[in-house]
């Protein structure tokens, strides 16, 4: 009997033993299992924290002069990834809105972030206000009354600041200019040259950088029958020629503008504007080909 006590209780040891170890075990996998966790996520979350409203407020006044700026909005996007192998971080960053006015007056806003350098995103800000630009000056100006109001949202302006080789159709040469183009906008941000943009005119812009503007208005049309449809086709031809030569009058002799009209009935009103010369309808392309190659020896 004595013999089997000992023995019960030897068992009885081994099995305490046991589950004391196992529970061990359980709980340092489970610890282990929650510190790597953590420690991915905050890896995959970059955060930008800089009060660039007040670190930069003395350039933010060379730029936009008299300008007010808006509440501060913090932004947060969550990591990213599915099993096709696509991934992009988390990110938490700041941005503000900012209000001033252009050298006319007219009213302007943009976005400002405290993800990328004030001395580049201020390239976005002079493309974006060129384009509000030629929409309230050209577009609104001249074809304003020749558009529904729903049509308009089809109309397209868009501005690049030494951004213009992405339509060139030989691969080599694309290949070639996207490296140039991309090596002076890079030089441009090296420069932390400010640009006022509330002061400077217009024509100043494209005498300082090399600017494309691209229009393209849809559905316009004889509204009203304002004009005898028989004289309609020869009136927005000779409208077209009107509007570029006042962009030329206008902007000066390194204006570049590719200008494309079309009528409901899908009639091409176009021309293009070349450092100041009208050079007539132009594909896309080549518009882009010949403004890189007119500035060949004075940006690149």
């Amino acid at each position: 009997m004595k013999k089997l006590l000992i023995a019960f209780s030897l068992l009885l040891v081994i099995i305490v033993g046991i589950l004391i170890l196992t529970s061990k075990q359980s709980d340092t996998s489970i610890s282990d299992t929650s510190d790597t966790s953590d420690t991915s996520d905050k890896s995959k979350l970059h955060y930008y924290t800089e009060d660039y409203a007040e670190k930069y407020k003395n350039e933010l006044h060379e730029i936009f002069g008299d300008y007010t700026i808006g509440l501060q909005l913090d932004m947060y996007f969550p990591e990213e990834k599915c099993d096709c192998g696509y991934h992009a971080d988390g990110v938490s960053y700041k941005t503000w809105k900012i209000n001033y006015k252009d050298v006319n007056g007219h009213e302007l806003s943009c976005i400002m972030t405290n993800r990328e350098d004030i001395f580049d995103q201020q390239y976005s800000w002079l493309e974006s206000q060129i384009v509000e630009y030629f929409r309230y000056s050209y577009v609104e100006e001249y074809y304003g009354k020749f558009q529904q109001e729903d049509d308009k949202k089809w109309n397209h302006i868009t501005c690049n600041v030494g951004d213009i080789f992405r339509a060139e159709r030989n691969y080599e040469a694309y290949k070639k200019q996207a490296e140039v183009c991309d090596a002076y906008r890079e030089s441009l941000k090296k420069k932390q040259d400010l640009i006022p943009l509330s002061s400077m005119k217009y024509s100043e812009m494209f005498d300082s950088f090399p600017i494309t503007v691209k229009i393209r208005l849809n559905k316009v049309q004889n509204i009203d029958g304002e004009v005898p449809q028989i004289e309609w086709l020869s009136f927005m031809s000779e409208k077209r020629d009107y509007v570029a030569d006042q962009i030329v009058s206008r902007e000066g002799k390194n204006v570049n503008v590719q200008f494309r009209v079309f009528s409901v009935e899908e009639d091409n009103f176009s021309t293009c504007i070349v450092k100041g010369e009208k050079k007539g309808p132009m594909a896309d392309g080549y518009f882009e080909t010949e403004v890189y190659s007119a500035y060949k020896g004075v940006y690149w």
